[in-house]
């Protein structure tokens, strides 16, 4: 059943039921591997995994569907790897999020099976399939997966039996409208945006509606339409509110909100929804939000010429950041020591960090797609030209 390698534990989950205890199959994985059959693949930081060798693993298929036993043991490895799915969706914002993200990693192949699969069952397969890719998109923006990320969320979207217009549909819709984005495919990241708020709005529920809202605003602003951002993220906050003042939904609408102030050089009221944001996510334990809101603070702070506190704003960043994500991890730090360069009139280090970082985003084929950051490094470029000449 297993695409790629897999775990001891998943193996147990896989290939015990009522009649074969874990320790069973612990005993058989043990007697395989002793005959070479399965190999042991010692990991540096984690628990060993296993692999079958490609000719054993055609013969056991054989066998597996001789004895009746292929479809329900493939439903149980999709049931395994929504779980783990819908783990990583609560594990993808606190101290838990690296080694999730590495555990992804390793089990991406069995997800992708898990996902194809999904269209084969004909009990509940849309749904598992939404759970499935609604519990991923963190992990398609961290690892800057989002092709891939967008194909497969699109797919479960499309999948029979996930048409109805329930919660899971709606936050797939808007992971899809999202990615889309980033993407550059903005015809149907309007389309899916719209359609999140049009079943958020059915259904009423204010965390709903605020998500829903927020990220609606957020492509608004990427399409320079201001108004409409507004319009949507105001309602987003005040949706939010309702929620509670110290909930992820007001944080997150808040820290949109501020992107969105700090585009326009409304600095008094960008630098105050970024530090509320920024204590619910210190609060909540969220790393990856914990980073933004401080790179958010650092380029507000950059952008009015100020440089009181941002180094060690910067250094708190960079360390969340080289667990959090890669685009945050590797390039955003780079932008940042850009403007802190350009603050001591180091003209030659700031153009070079700005070199490194555009070379950055080039290779990861992601697009610097925020409008505010976006701003903040043409006007941190503009400043290190007029110093140092175009020929420099």
């Amino acid at each position: 059943m297993f695409a790629g390698t897999f775990s001891l534990e998943a193996a147990q989950q896989v290939a015990g039921d009522d009649s074969i205890d874990q320790w069973a199959v612990l005993d058989a994985l043990g007697a395989l591997v002793d005959k070479s059959l399965v190999v042991a693949e010692p990991q540096a930081a984690a628990e060993p995994r296993y692999r079958l060798l490609e000719t054993m693993r055609h013969y056991a298929s054989d066998q597996l569907e001789t004895a009746g036993d292929g479809d329900v043991t493939r439903t149980r490895h999709l049931d395994v790897f929504v779980a783990l799915a819908e783990r990583a969706k609560s594990e993808s914002y606190g101290q838990q999020q690296a080694p999730m993200m590495q555990r992804l990693d390793l089990d991406l192949e069995n997800m992708l099976a898990a996902h194809a699969w999904c269209g084969h069952v004909s009990s509940r397969g849309g749904e598992r399939d939404l759970r499935l890719v609604i519990g991923l998109h963190r992990y398609w923006i961290n690892r800057a997966l989002l092709s891939l990320g967008h194909r497969i969320t699109r797919e479960a979207l499309d999948r029979g039996g996930a048409a109805g217009g329930d919660a899971l549909r709606r936050e797939a819709l808007t992971i899809a409208g999202r990615l889309a984005a980033q993407l550059g495919l903005q015809d149907p990241a309007q389309q899916a945006h719209e359609d999140a708020i049009a079943i958020a709005r059915r259904i009423g529920a204010p965390q709903m509606l605020a998500d829903a809202l927020t990220w609606a605003g957020a492509f608004r602003m990427e399409r320079r339409d201001l108004a409409g951002a507004r319009a949507q993220m105001e309602e987003a906050l005040e949706w939010a509110r309702r929620v509670g003042s110290d909930s992820e939904a007001f944080g997150s609408a808040a820290l949109a909100l501020g992107e969105l102030e700090r585009f326009e050089g409304h600095w008094s009221q960008a630098q105050s929804l970024a530090e509320i944001s920024l204590a619910i996510a210190r609060r909540k334990g969220d790393l990856r939000r914990i980073a933004t809101n401080l790179i958010n603070l650092i380029m507000g702070s950059i952008a009015q010429r100020r440089a009181d506190g941002v180094r060690d704003m910067l250094l708190e960043a960079m360390a969340l950041g080289e667990h959090v994500t890669v685009v945050y991890g590797q390039v955003i730090p780079l932008m940042l020591c850009a403007g802190l360069a350009g603050l001591q009139s180091d003209w030659e280090r700031s153009a070079r960090y700005e070199g490194a970082a555009r070379f950055q985003f080039v290779q990861l084929g992601w697009p610097l797609d925020n409008p505010a950051d976006r701003a903040y490094l043409e006007a941190v470029s503009s400043r290190a030209r007029a110093a140092l000449g175009d020929v420099a």
